[in-house]
């Protein structure tokens, strides 16, 4: 099934389009995709003149997802499980702070977090580029049964020369950080 962010996408590739061009587009019924973009009007996220939807250009939020959405396509992630409101209520009840390593798109995904997770933007900490410095920090703040997530997002080859590399080098410093 096609969520409404299904829709969006579609449409950010036309750039502007009517209805039967977007269900086209989504290999779905003219009715389906237009239950999907009346949620995203409500929203003003699209804009609809006559019978062209188009995103809605001076609204920040339409930016922020297509953003979020660009940057998840390009590195083949589903962007779904990011825009939505249960990504930002687990964000605000679960997470003490996302600590940022340095990395090809590090900044990019902070500021975007920050701008679609409104209620979460002061658990959004700042960037390191010293993977020991950024465990020190956390250290400060972890307790005895909190869970600490390495979860990298894109290439930081400015720190690390792969993936294996960048693996070994957390778990080192997490055995002499946490000793």
């Amino acid at each position: 099934m096609k969520s409404k962010w299904d829709y969006l996408f579609a449409l950010f590739e036309l750039k502007e389009a009517r209805l039967s061009d977007i269900a086209k587009k989504t290999n779905t019924s003219a009715s389906t995709a237009r239950q999907r973009l009346l949620e995203l009007l409500k929203k003003g996220i699209l804009s609809q003149e006559k019978d062209m939807y188009s995103p809605t250009k001076d609204n920040t939020d339409t930016w922020h997802i297509f953003n979020i959405m660009k940057f998840c396509r390009n590195r083949e992630i589903n962007y779904n499980l990011f825009l939505t409101p249960e990504f930002a209520k687990v964000v605000k009840k679960s997470v003490k702070k996302i600590f940022f390593l340095e990395g090809d798109s590090s900044e990019e995904i902070k500021s975007e977090l920050s701008a679609f997770s409104h209620q979460s933007s002061d658990k959004i900490g700042r960037t390191y580029n010293n993977l020991r410095k950024l465990l020190l920090d956390v250290k400060k703040i972890a307790k005895n049964g909190d869970i600490i997530l390495f979860a990298p997002a894109a290439t930081s080859f400015n720190l690390f020369q792969n993936e294996w590399d960048r693996g070994r080098k957390f778990n080192e410093a997490v055995e002499k950080v946490f000793r």
